[in-house]
């Protein structure tokens, strides 16, 4: 069950969804010359400089004693976007570490989607930090001067969502959207495109003529496979159900994907 009553995560919230952030020292397989800084410190210097977290998970520990260690990740929010009302896209800083060398400090815009509360994550082509855990230099700082450079990559994507609204997709093209999405798919069922079409929500549903734009449908698939509940069949040709993405790695490469696929969709409709 996920902890979080308020916007704004306390440490009790934060130590109950990824209680890794919390370590006080790396998993015992790191190698001497690993760098060990507590993902708290950054927490802390960060609602320090006015972000401050709003929601966190962790990735399922495969190994026993790993739980304390494992990856995990942080949105982080500006302090005058806590109030933003539902109808409007807030963006968010997305930080991902762990202390078991699984992966480095990692600092990534992300949108936050308040009318469903999809929490995106932008693609490989805004600038964001990845600071392997090691060297002499001031990792703390260097991620609260990376926050701000990230965070002035907010216009651009904001003109890139406001075009992504302004391009309508017939039902066709959309299918053709959906297909295409479906070779990213993370489960081992087979899915038929449609699945992964329908809304969850009246905002999201397609008009009357079955159009939708470009940018609810990127949202609705993305929500479909990150949430789970689309119908699709296993090798025995039975339904069930996908399941919902809990792992950390998982959930930022789809949503990458997924982001620069909604990219190369946009360039080849406005040719």
């Amino acid at each position: 069950m996920y902890r979080g009553e308020n916007l704004v995560l306390t440490d009790e919230d934060l130590k109950y969804n990824a209680p890794s952030i919390f370590a006080t020292r790396p998993y015992h397989e790191v190698s001497d010359k690993y760098k060990f800084i507590p993902t708290i410190e950054v927490v802390n210097n960060l609602r320090q400089n006015n972000f401050f977290p709003v929601k966190a998970s962790q990735s399922k520990a495969r190994l026993e004693g790993k739980r304390e260690f494992t990856k995990h990740l942080i949105r982080f929010r500006q302090g005058k976007d806590l109030g933003v009302g539902q109808g409007k896209e807030v963006f968010e800083l997305v930080l991902v570490n762990s202390h078991d060398r699984t992966s480095s400090y990692q600092l990534m815009l992300g949108i936050y989607r308040l009318v469903c509360a999809n929490g995106l994550i932008i693609g490989d082509t805004l600038s964001k930090i990845r600071t392997i855990h090691r060297g002499q230099g001031n990792l703390v700082k260097d991620i609260i001067e990376a926050s701000y450079g990230i965070i002035q990559d907010t216009p651009k994507i904001e003109r890139k969502v406001n075009a992504w609204k302004g391009i309508e997709l017939s039902p066709e093209k959309q299918l053709a959207f959906a297909k295409s999405a479906l070779e990213l798919n993370p489960s081992s069922l087979e899915i038929q495109p449609n699945r992964i079409l329908q809304a969850r929500r009246c905002e999201d549903k397609p008009n009357v003529e079955g159009n939708r734009n470009l940018w609810n449908t990127f949202n609705v698939i993305q929500e479909n496979f990150i949430k789970g509940g689309s119908y699709g069949q296993n090798k025995k040709g039975k339904f069930r159900r996908t399941r919902a993405i809990k792992a950390v790695s998982t959930d930022v490469k789809l949503n990458k994907a997924l982001w620069t696929l909604t990219e190369e969709m946009e360039k080849i409709l406005t040719k």
